[in-house]
């Protein structure tokens, strides 16, 4: 057997199990497994979630004398957001928050999105502080398309915390 593997349950097939690549003592997780949270409240089952990207901006400081290379120092974090894309709902905490948007009364929530491993228990907790909605996208509706409508909500983030529940 290759070292850093694990190996998957027997298959119902009878085929040979599969290895599956472990990562510095830890296996890889789903993507397609995880649940969105605005404070304590789940908000329902989404297609898709696109995590912020978390960048800073930077200066570059040239130092008088020094020419092999120059300095970068580290300033703001630029601007992210969590994208949202789910089956158009009629109303929910979602929805309702975005109203409250529309109609200028922004409330800043903390969003809690968590990757779940196969039992459904959280391996990784990603805490938005602040986070409101800043656009919505309506769904496509197409008289020969044979899929659900979807929309898409874009929330503005605050600060962005890990945690790991299993405290790794």
């Amino acid at each position: 057997m290759a070292q850093n593997s694990v190996v998957a349950p027997p298959m119902p097939s009878g085929r040979e199990p599969i290895l599956r690549p472990e990562i510095n003592g830890y296996e890889p997780f789903a993507s397609y497994r995880f649940l969105v949270r605005i404070g304590n409240v789940p908000v329902g089952a989404f297609l898709d979630c696109k995590m912020p990207t978390i960048s800073w901006s930077t200066q570059e400081v040239k130092e008088g004398g020094q020419n092999a290379y120059t300095h970068e120092l580290i300033g703001q974090r630029k601007k992210a957001s969590l994208v949202l894309k789910r089956g158009v709902a009629v109303t929910s905490v979602l929805t309702d928050w975005y109203r409250d948007t529309l109609e200028q009364r922004v409330r800043r929530e903390t969003v809690v999105v968590s990757l779940l491993n196969s039992f459904y228990d959280p391996v990784i907790t990603w805490n938005i502080a602040g986070a409101y909605p800043i656009k919505w996208q309506g769904p496509k509706l197409d008289t020969k398309a044979k899929t659900i409508a979807i929309d898409t909500i874009t929330l503005s983030c605050g600060l962005i915390t890990v945690e790991d529940p299993l405290g790794r």
